[in-house]
Parts: C-alpha cells; sequence; structure tokens
C-alpha cells in the first residue's frame, strides 16, 4: 500500500463516509474506489483527487501533503524529488539577477599574510578567512591566476563573493566534484544542489572556469587528504579541511609550486561545467552556431521568431554591425523552427506586461525602442497565426512553474541546457552540457507538458486571443 492510499484510507475512516457513498460522490463505482484505497488502482486523474479533498473535507495542509503523496505515487520518490529539486533550482537561479553584488562589502579586514618562505597555521575561522581574503586581494592586485578546488557549499560561496571584492580581472579556475551516486542522496539531489552556487560565481565574474570530475562525492570526501581544500596562486598557498574551520597560509615557493603541479595534475581530468558569454554580443554569434532548441522556457515569448528586417533596422539601438548580426540569426532562427517540434514557452502574465508597456525582457533596455501599441497588436495576431498553422509552437505556462522575469532556460537538442540571466550590469549566457544536469531539466519540462502546467497548443491560443482582444478594445477605448 502506498503513503496515498494509508492517507486515503485515514481520511475515509475518519469522515464516517462509507466506501459505497463515497463512490457515489465520486462517480466511480465501488470497486474500483476499493482498489484505489487498497492500492491496486491508481487514482484516474488529479481532478479525482481535487474532488476526494473536498468530499472528505480536508484542510489546506492536508490537502497538500494528499496531493503531493499523489505526484509521487505516479512517478516514485526518486523522481518526483528530482523533479522538485530541479524547480526549487529554477527558482535560486531566478534569484540570482535580484542581487547587488557590487554593494557587496567585505566583513573581513586586511590582515597580515606569512612573510615570504613561512607558513603559518591559523585555528579560528574568522581569523583564517581574514588572511586568506588578503591573499585573494593581493593576487588580484598582481592579475595571478586564482587555483581553487573546494566543494562550493553555501559558506564556501558566501566567502568567495566577499574575497571576490576586488576582483580585478584576474583568472579563478575552480574544481570540484559531481556525484556519480545513484538513488537518495546521490546524483540527481547533490548536483541539482550544488549548481545554482556555481551558476551565481559564473555570473558574478567573467573570468570564473568552474570544472568539475567525477566521483562519488562521500567517498572523495573520505578518501582525500587531511586537508583537501586549496586555493593556490603565484605566490600563496591556502589548504584546509573540508568544514575550513582551520587552515594553513604559506608563502613558501617550494609548497606554493607543488600545489600549482597538484591543481594541474588534476585539471587535465575535469570538464568544464559552463561556458560563460557577456552582452548582446555574446548572445548574438554567428547564426550558423546557433544551437537547436526543444524549449525555451521566459517569462515573456521570444519576439525574434517574429521579427522582421524593417523593426531591426528602425527599433534597436545597436550599431549596423551588431544589427547584421541580429538579422543573420533572425532569419536562420525563423528558417530552422518554421513547423519543427519546437516550443516557445511563456506566461500569460508575461504576455500581458508586454501588451500593456510594450517591453521585452529578453533583451536589455538599452539596445531597443519600446515596441509602440500597434506593433504589439501584430506580435500577437503573428503569433497566433503562427500557432493555428503549425508553423510556431507558442505556449503557454503555469506561473507558478516558470523561471521569474531575469532568467530564461533554453534546452537544446544536442544535450546543453542554456540559461540567460539578466543582471543589473547586464545579461549573462551560460551554457551547461553536464549530463545529470540536462536530463534533470528535460524531464522536468516534459513533466510539466504531460500534466498540463505547460498548455496544450490550443489552450494557450484561446489565452492569447482573449488577451489580443482585451488589448484591441484598450486601443480602441471600448469598455
Amino acid at each position: 500500500m502506498s503513503r496515498f492510499s494509508e492517507l486515503l484510507k485515514g481520511y475515509t475512516d475518519r469522515s464516517g463516509v462509507s466506501v459505497a457513498a463515497l463512490s457515489k460522490r465520486c462517480g466511480i463505482d465501488r470497486t474500483t474506489l476499493h482498489k484505489i484505497i487498497s492500492g491496486e488502482r491508481r487514482p484516474p486523474n488529479e481532478d479525482f483527487v481535487v474532488n476526494l479533498c473536498q468530499i472528505l473535507m480536508l484542510s489546506a495542509t492536508e490537502r497538500d501533503t494528499f496531493l503531493e503523496q499523489y505526484e509521487i505515487s505516479l512517478v516514485g520518490d526518486d523522481l518526483y524529488r528530482r523533479r522538485r529539486n530541479v524547480k526549487a533550482m529554477i527558482e535560486k537561479l531566478s534569484e540570482v539577477g535580484e542581487k547587488e553584488y557590487s554593494a557587496l562589502k567585505s566583513p573581513f579586514a586586511i590582515g597580515d599574510l606569512p612573510k615570504n618562505g613561512v607558513t603559518n597555521l591559523y585555528l579560528e575561522k574568522h581569523e583564517l578567512f581574514r588572511r586568506l581574503y588578503s591573499a585573494n586581494v593581493e593576487a588580484f592586485e598582481n592579475k595571478s591566476i586564482v587555483r581553487i578546488i573546494a566543494q562550493p557549499d553555501d559558506d564556501f560561496v558566501d566567502f568567495m563573493r566577499y574575497a571576490f571584492g576586488y576582483y580585478k580581472g584576474s583568472e579563478i579556475r575552480h574544481i570540484f566534484c559531481l556525484d556519480n551516486s545513484t538513488g537518495p542522496g546521490g546524483a540527481n539531489d547533490y548536483n541539482l544542489e550544488l549548481f545554482p552556487r556555481v551558476c551565481e560565481l559564473s555570473a558574478m565574474y567573467g573570468n570564473y572556469r568552474p570544472m568539475f570530475y567525477y566521483d562519488r562525492v562521500e567517498s572523495h570526501i573520505n578518501e582525500s587528504s587531511l586537508l583537501p581544500v586549496l586555493a593556490v596562486s603565484d605566490n600563496f598557498m591556502f589548504r584546509a579541511p573540508c568544514d575550513v574551520q582551520s587552515g594553513i597560509i604559506s608563502r613558501n615557493q617550494i609548497a606554493v609550486d607543488y600545489s600549482v603541479s597538484q591543481f594541474d595534475k588534476l585539471e587535465k581530468k575535469c570538464y568544464p561545467l559552463i561556458v560563460r558569454a557577456d552582452d548582446i554580443s555574446g548572445m548574438l554569434g554567428n547564426g550558423r552556431d546557433y544551437h537547436d532548441y526543444l524549449y525555451t522556457i521566459d517569462v515573456q515569448p521570444s519576439f525574434i521568431l517574429l521579427a522582421t528586417e524593417v523593426g531591426v533596422q528602425n527599433n534597436m539601438n545597436l550599431s549596423q554591425e551588431q544589427k547584421n548580426i541580429l538579422l543573420e540569426r533572425m532569419k536562420f532562427v525563423q528558417q530552422r523552427y518554421a513547423g519543427r517540434e519546437y516550443s516557445n514557452i511563456f506566461t500569460e502574465n508575461g504576455l500581458i506586461y508586454f501588451m500593456k508597456t510594450g517591453v521585452i525582457s529578453e533583451l536589455p533596455e538599452r539596445v531597443y525602442n519600446i515596441v509602440p501599441p500597434e506593433r504589439r497588436l501584430y506580435a500577437l495576431r503573428k503569433m497566433i497565426e503562427c500557432s493555428e498553422k503549425g508553423v510556431y509552437d507558442f505556449r503557454l505556462i503555469d506561473g507558478d512553474c516558470a523561471p521569474k522575469n531575469n532568467l530564461r532556460i533554453n534546452i537544446g537538442e544536442e544535450g546543453t541546457v542554456h540559461f540567460v540571466m539578466r543582471l543589473r550590469t547586464g545579461l549573462v549566457f551560460l551554457a551547461v552540457s553536464e549530463h545529470s544536469m540536462r536530463i534533470a531539466v528535460e524531464d522536468y519540462v516534459t513533466s510539466l507538458i504531460e500534466s498540463g502546467k505547460i498548455y496544450s497548443r490550443e489552450r494557450s491560443v484561446s489565452i492569447m486571443k482573449r488577451i489580443l482582444s482585451a488589448a484591441e478594445r484598450e486601443l480602441s477605448g471600448s469598455p
């Protein structure tokens, strides 16, 4: 018997409603309901379960638990947890753009570093971080590469955010382990929890290079040296245990050179986790290098599918060279995606916001002019026409499942997930090809389609028509 069936039996017994009476109110035969209660059969659909919540007079908390157990009964604990973790990961990534990194001030004062040739031991965490902060400042001022081996847990990432406050463009190479185990607490959980932290650092620093290798993380930590956390530049070396409660900082050049060689040896076994591009030029690239996407998920639709040459020339605040690149990509994308199995997915509120304001969230505000009302109507009519003819597949998504306004997700056929992060300082484009991440995100999107959270083409067109009618009435001044 599943946990869902146990709850259903308990709620039914508590209500005092007989199975016969309950089956009549639910509209199914008594035998079928008996099998659902005993766990021999699944409920016919979610609406059936929602109806049961009302009939059995469940509280809001009980209802949430009951619906959650229903979902688990359909896919199993592991898959349900992975999809929940992907949703949490998307929410965390959506928050990255809301942070103002330039305003961060380090809680650490500059501390004296060991003299050349000297190694010092620090047994108090704050004092250790104070000296390491000073070492990073020195390295960045000298444009030295900083090499790091450490698992990006919350404490470490918090320190990195402060330590990089003096970041002057030096290259930061960061190696960590991704989990390749299975089951509870394995790769599906650990890697998804770790990923937003690495994305945050990638968004913050253009020369941050995250690299990974696979192992069982628990084994990796247990089998590593007593001081597995490493940070080394050209003239200092830092080592600490996993909890980073104490550690050593050395200015001994032999120790520094040895640590660099150990880092370089491990780096050869690693894969890049994220490839970053910046600003509008990085996004445009070359049309022929553009990826084939299965899905694009954003708050607003992608207007590049609807753009015209006249619109680009007249309304984009770009150099002519950038306009030419955009036109090349635009034509390439429009031809590539015409009639293909590709879905451009967005929210109802995002579309309404565009119709009211003319703001296009997929582009930095400085590179385009606000779209006038008539062109907004034209764009929405074109979206409806394309969807009905099957030229492009515009779909709406439940707003609770979509990324927030500062994040866009592209899932590519070639096995890459692209995140477009809208920071206050501009756009950042992160390409991720790691296997467990891609599989988890693609499965999550598939589950949204299967559950109806990503609406059907017919339902999406119906909502777009309703929004169009409201916009037409507002423009004409009709009630």
